[in-house]
Order: C-alpha cells, then structure tokens, then sequence
C-alpha cells in the first residue's frame, strides 16, 4: 500500500559508503563517551572544603545561595547545592513548584524538611534537565515520573544519588536521596 512516498536510487562507491559508515560508529561511540560523563557529577575537593567552612548551619546555606548570581550555569548551581547538602548531612534534596514562577529548595536535615531558598522557574526548568541528563533520564517526557540515579566523585569517596522527577501543578519536582556512606555511622 502506498503512503504518498516514491523510493530513490542512488549510486556510490565503497569509499563512500564506507565513509558514511565510520561516521555513523564514531557517533555512537561519542554517545556512549557523553553517557560515560554525564552519569558522573565529579566535586572539586576545595570547592567541598570551601562550602564546609561557609556552611555550618542552613542559615549559612540560605546566606550561601542567595549570594549566587541568578546567571550561573547550571551545573555550577547543582554543584553548590550538592556540596551544600553533604556539609549539612542531608539526607534528601526536594525542589517543587510553589507557583508558575518560581520553586522551592528544600533539604531533609535530621530527618525534618527545612525550607531554604526560592529559585525562578527558568533555574529549575535547567536544574530538572540537568539531574535528567545526569540520572540518564529521557528529556522529553514531562507528564510521568522518572527514576534514575547518578553519582558524585567526592574527595572521600563516590557517593550515590537516587533521583526521581515527577510531574506536580506547575512543573516537575525534583527529589534527590544523597547517599553518603559517610554519613551512616555504623557501630
């Protein structure tokens, strides 16, 4: 049954064909190469230290991050935030939509939820596609939740980050469980 499309034929050669093939496998080796980079958030050892000595209380995480330029990339924001919550010991990172316009960072801290600061809707649309890239999630879904997991190359260790992303009234909301093996005391 005919859709309305009329095959071509074309000629080549090896060479060409050849081409066009080593193209198509450097792409998918490039593909795996970004996967191997994108699942992995590696925290700069001074960037960690600098943050502990600055935030002691989530006073000083709040003092921290309002001092942040709205304009900073968003990799560089996921990583303050991430520093933050390992020099606080939290065990949770939540950003959820409190209206169309902006969103809420907050942190589970001895097993409360703290309310920290305010982000503008742009910065967490950046932030949900950057933990969806990190958590090896699919962009383009908005409407289901997502699960996924990455992990932070500390100067202690790696530490693993369960990450979820579901659909809420006014966006997605972001909920990352930071596991830092440092964190558990096992006696």
């Amino acid at each position: 049954k005919s859709h309305g499309l009329a095959p071509k034929v074309f000629i080549t050669t090896l060479g060409v064909l050849n081409g066009y093939w080593q193209g198509y496998v450097q792409k998918e080796e490039d593909v795996k190469t970004r996967k191997e980079i994108t699942d992995r958030v590696d925290l700069n050892k001074d960037r960690i230290e600098e943050i502990k000595n600055k935030v002691k209380t989530l006073e000083n995480a709040i003092d921290f991050l309002k001092d942040i330029d709205e304009g900073a990339e968003t990799s560089t924001l996921l990583g303050y935030i991430l520093a933050i919550s390992l020099a606080l010991k939290a065990s949770d990172i939540h950003i959820e939509y409190t209206s169309k316009k902006d969103a809420l960072l907050r942190l589970r801290l001895d097993g409360a939820m703290r309310d920290v600061i305010h982000f503008k809707e742009r910065q967490v649309r950046l932030l949900v596609s950057r933990v969806k890239l990190l958590a090896g999630l699919k962009l383009n879904i908005r409407n289901a939740p997502q699960d996924g997991r990455f992990t932070i190359g500390g100067p202690e260790g790696d530490i693993e980050v369960r990450s979820s992303v579901v659909p809420a009234e006014f966006g997605e909301a972001i909920v990352l469980r930071v596991l830092d093996p440092g964190v558990v005391g096992l006696e």
